[in-house]
């Protein structure tokens, strides 16, 4: 799960403390326990922790606007 909601930053050329201040913020934002969810497989998860997951990858990137539909 954390590296699901990582990938996006690692793409982008973020690293160490960095990358892990931000999964673990767009993980607090979402609710999403890193303790509980870090070794979960994303296939697991119900339809609304999917979901949360899902905006998580997004925060993660830290967009100045975030528009939901």
């Amino acid at each position: 799960m954390w590296d699901d909601i990582a990938f996006r930053p690692k793409n982008n050329r973020i690293k160490g403390k960095e990358l892990q201040l931000r999964v673990l913020e767009a993980m607090e934002a979402m609710k999403i326990d890193p303790q509980i969810y870090s070794s979960r497989n994303p296939d697991n998860l119900s339809g609304g922790e999917k979901k949360r997951v899902t905006i998580a990858r997004f925060l993660a990137m830290q967009p100045q606007v975030l528009v939901l539909g």
